[in-house]
Parts: C-alpha cells; structure tokens; sequence
C-alpha cells in the first residue's frame, strides 16, 4: 500500500499514470491518501500504525483506493470492496 502525502490540486484522472511511472506493479494495487504522513517527535513516519491500520474502511480515515488491474482505473475502497478482498471473491492480480 501507497501512502503518499496528497495535493488537493493534483487530478485525480492523473492517479493511474503517476502510480505506473513512480510504482512498482505490485505496488500499484491499494493506496491511501493521507493528508500527511503521521510522525514521530523526531519526524520519522510512523509506518508500524499505517501498517496496523491495514486497509479497512471502518478503520482508516484517509480515502483508500483499490486499483484494477486490468484497466488500471482506481476506485474509492469501500465496505463492501473490502469484504470481496478479504473473502477472496476479488483478486489484486491478473489470472496468469
């Protein structure tokens, strides 16, 4: 998961091309918009509570996004979403 400090003024149409220069493809699939990273006194991200928080949408304030990849279109993570990926109904992956 991504969680990249995000600028109102960014296009969000722009989203999909931006992950797919800057990213890795394993990458790409869930990100989090935060407004801005969470930080210790000394200014270190706190990356073990982003990662406690995980993805769910009952937990995690910021916007989540889930990436297709197929189209490489993202869409806001909700609940349900959520469920489907967790039940494994919904695959992060192309079948090979």
């Amino acid at each position: 998961m991504a969680g990249p400090e995000w600028r109102r003024s960014w296009p969000a149409e722009a989203l999909g091309g931006l992950l797919s220069r800057r990213l890795p493809a394993f990458a790409h699939p869930l990100l989090r918009l935060c407004e801005r990273l969470p930080n210790t006194e000394t200014f270190k991200q706190k990356k073990q509570q982003l990662m406690h928080d995980g993805f769910d949408p009952d937990v995690v304030t910021d916007p989540l996004y889930l990436g297709d990849p197929g189209s490489g279109a993202y869409r806001l993570l909700d609940r349900v979403l959520c469920a489907w990926l967790t039940d494994g109904l919904l695959r992060l992956t192309a079948k090979p």
